[in-house]
């Protein structure tokens, strides 16, 4: 049996903090068949990640020296894993895009 990790990257582009990525890996961190962006506007920054009872809770920072705002979004492993899944922000916002 393989243990399953979880990844959070704040700049999954080479140039600018955007596209608030979490990455889940069901084979011992070896490969990370499933990739959903969080949040795919830039200025994003300083994730934090916790879990409970089943949940995955992530906090983070959108424009710390403009808009001011910390986030929270809460979902499961199987919401990583399915591509129709919409992650809501703790503002009501949607900002994710599909990764395919």
């Amino acid at each position: 049996m393989y243990a399953i990790f979880l990844k959070v990257l704040n700049n999954d582009d080479s140039k600018e903090r955007k596209n608030m990525t979490v990455y889940l890996s069901d084979g011992d961190g070896e490969t990370w068949k499933y990739k959903r962006i969080i949040d795919s506007r830039t200025s994003l920054s300083y994730p934090d990640v916790d879990f409970y009872n089943g949940y995955i809770y992530l906090t983070y920072d959108f424009e710390r020296t403009g808009a001011n705002e910390i986030l929270f979004v809460k979902f499961t492993e199987d919401d990583i894993m399915n591509d129709e899944y919409e992650f809501k922000n703790s503002v009501g916002e949607y900002h994710s895009l599909p990764t395919k």
